[in-house]
């Protein structure tokens, strides 16, 4: 049987309830109580940490851009109740490759001052 935790009070600021907290939980069949389909915020600095790191897995792995658009994918996403929307596939390819090619090109030039002739 899942036992849900109640989300600790630290993290209330970060994570907040779409509904204002109005939503009662709903009933299984066998009387088990479950969780709603709720959706928590996350602020805008977080949201885009957790784009980075998603296109940092796609272009690690050499998974193709259009990936994160795979009903899958979105289907995965709903079901963990994922706190933001993923970037689209033009986010992937345009502004957050152009973001992590300038930092690796940043830290191969401070490797490269470092580095001995």
């Amino acid at each position: 049987m899942l036992t849900y935790r109640k989300l600790p009070e630290r993290l209330y600021e970060r994570y907040r309830r779409s509904d204002g907290g109005k939503s009662p939980p709903t009933k299984k069949a066998r009387g088990q109580t479950t969780l709603l389909k709720e959706e928590y915020r996350i602020s805008d600095r977080d949201a885009t940490v957790c784009n980075k790191l998603l296109a940092d897995v796609i272009y690690s792995s050499r998974v193709p851009f259009n990936f994160v658009e795979n009903p899958a994918f979105k289907r995965f996403l709903k079901r963990i109740r994922l706190a933001c929307d993923p970037p689209s596939r033009y986010r992937i390819a345009g502004p957050l490759l152009t973001e992590a090619y300038k930092e690796i090109k940043e830290k191969m030039e401070k490797a490269l001052e470092k580095s001995p002739e």
